[in-house]
């Protein structure tokens, strides 16, 4: 299975549980088994970029809720 980027955290979480599932049998081929740990790789840092992509909204949005900065501006900074 290749992931395309376009698929939701639930999606990536299934594939990942079978991909365990698959590995999981011990006559599964090491070419197969390093097969599906590269994809298993690939699919946990989407998973990753998705998860700080909803931090930042989150804390974009509560910033902007309270009225402060962004967080990734420094409000010490002197101008």
């Amino acid at each position: 299975m290749v992931t395309d980027g376009s698929q939701s955290f639930g999606d990536l979480k299934s594939r990942l549980d079978e991909i365990v599932s698959l590995v999981s049998d011990s006559e599964l081929p090491l070419d197969q088994a390093l097969d599906l740990y590269e994809e298993a790789v690939g699919i946990g840092l989407q998973a990753s970029r998705i998860m700080e992509e909803g931090i930042a909204a989150q804390e974009t949005d509560v910033a902007s809720d309270n009225g402060a900065t962004a967080p990734d501006s420094d409000p010490c900074a002197k101008a």
